[in-house]
């Protein structure tokens, strides 16, 4: 009766003890993402604008590197950059994500704010996720579903996300700047974009650390902007002027 009560206690301990040990094996993890556009979300797909946008994102590659706390997310091209594609993604340059602090940081570059010099940009925004059963399979790994319907884009309206994460790899951020999830993002659909991972890798991210840079918020970043329309406007032409 002993040892039946002690094998027992021993597979309960060993289920709790599995998500600590498995979250602490998650300190060195790479994972690439191909990029598609969603056709049916464009209003015209049939003009040289689209084909070049298209050939631009399956050309180009989302990298996820983590090690130890901190996590990058940015983009690879084999051809060259392209404005609109970086701009309907929104990761023109690199994200961060600090595990100890919870915190997106976006890398910056403004001649008008910091002197030429680079600096992040702090974004603490959580996100809202319904979680759902349905599951499915992404390279092996099983996958379970969530969206999130709060995203808003630069017109001020609103749309879903769905998102498609892996608790086996219990990373609760640092896809891009979403947060709040149980596990890895491997695959994501945003209005324009979608993701889909197509390797992960553990163990081979060489040593990277957050950029030693200025910090400010979101706050103090607008208002730098506005006080730089004032100072230098010759820098923020007003297009939608008749004059």
């Amino acid at each position: 009766m002993f040892n039946q009560l002690y094998k027992k206690m021993k597979r309960i301990i060993i289920f709790f003890l599995l998500p600590i040990f498995c979250f602490s094996q998650i300190n060195n993890i790479k994972i690439t993402y191909d990029i598609k556009l969603i056709e049916e979300n464009f209003k015209i797909t049939d003009d040289p604008i689209y084909r070049r946008l298209e050939e631009n994102a399956e050309n180009t590659e989302l990298l996820f590197e983590k090690y130890n706390n901190v996590s990058i997310c940015s983009l690879v091209n084999d051809i060259q950059q392209d404005p609109v594609l970086y701009s309907l993604i929104d990761l023109f340059n690199p994200d961060f994500y600090d595990y100890i602090k919870k915190n997106n940081y976006s890398l910056y570059n403004s001649n008008y704010i910091y002197s030429a010099s680079d600096y992040l940009l702090s974004t603490n925004i959580k996100y809202i996720w319904e979680f759902y059963d349905e599951t499915k399979e992404i390279g092996g790994y099983l996958c379970y579903k969530a969206v999130s319907n709060n995203i808003e884009n630069s017109k001020g309206s609103f749309y879903p996300v769905t998102v498609w994460y892996c608790p086996a790899i219990p990373l609760e951020a640092g896809f891009k700047n979403y947060n709040n999830l149980p596990g890895a993002v491997l695959e994501l659909q945003e209005q324009y974009i979608a993701y889909l991972a197509k390797s992960i890798t553990f163990n081979e991210v060489e040593k990277f650390e957050l950029p030693k840079l200025p910090i400010i918020s979101i706050e103090e970043y607008l208002q730098k902007v506005e006080q730089a329309k004032k100072d230098n406007p010759e820098m923020f032409p007003d297009f939608k002027s008749n004059n």
